[in-house]
């Protein structure tokens, strides 16, 4: 496998392994398990500065997030495939938002008080498109 090196926060690597470890945990066979293992196992690796807590700030907060994200996009998934997109749907969907702008702000205080050089003071979740 060819490295590319692209440069990004420790925020967005942490997020990186927790979707890994998600998708090797559901995989539907082992041959996909193994290439998401292979594939955590490489960001682990160029990752291990970046899993510090900072003060009060914890990659256990983006984790909690992530999952709250992954739990509602699960959920509105079941909603989908019963064809159900009433009051509950909006609700889900609505929740589901407002999950992408917590995760996005942890991921943004875990880079500004890791000092990352991406982060910058117009770096928000609302100018990274999300709503708020």
């Amino acid at each position: 496998m060819t490295d590319i090196l692209v440069p990004t926060g420790p925020a967005d690597l942490i997020d990186q392994m927790i979707m890994l470890q998600s998708k090797a945990s559901h995989a539907p066979d082992l041959a996909l398990r193994k290439v998401y293992e292979q594939r955590l196992a490489q960001v682990q690796r160029v990752a291990a500065d970046a899993l510090q807590p900072l003060g009060d700030i914890s990659p256990a907060d983006i984790t909690a997030a992530r999952h709250d994200v992954m739990q509602l996009e699960a959920d509105m998934r079941a909603c989908e495939a019963q064809s159900e997109f009433g009051l509950g749907f909006v609700a889900l969907t609505r929740a589901y938002l407002e999950a992408l702008v917590i995760l996005e702000e942890h991921k943004l205080a875990y880079d500004k008080a890791f000092g990352a050089a991406l982060t910058s003071a117009n770096d928000t979740p609302e100018n990274r498109g999300l709503p708020h």
